[in-house]
């Protein structure tokens, strides 16, 4: 699911994140985001909370209370 299609509630609770960098390659370990001024790779915790399980061509696969949501970048 799509963080705009989860409830009302979560979305409120939801912490801002501006993402400066998103290198998606074939290649896992050459992933990685700049998140908030910070880089993180598949498996991290976002300084805000989220944890980052995985980024895809789309945006970032995060996790945040128990939810597995897609946050997808805008292009």
């Amino acid at each position: 699911r799509k963080l705009r299609e989860m409830p009302p509630e979560f979305r409120a609770e939801f912490p801002p994140l501006n993402v400066q960098v998103h290198n998606y390659e074939r290649e896992t370990a050459q992933r990685f985001v700049i998140v908030n001024d910070r880089r993180y790779h598949e498996g991290e915790n976002l300084a805000e909370g989220p944890k980052l399980v995985e980024i895809v061509r789309e945006g970032l696969v995060l996790e945040f209370r128990g939810e597995k949501l897609l946050y997808t970048l805008g292009r």
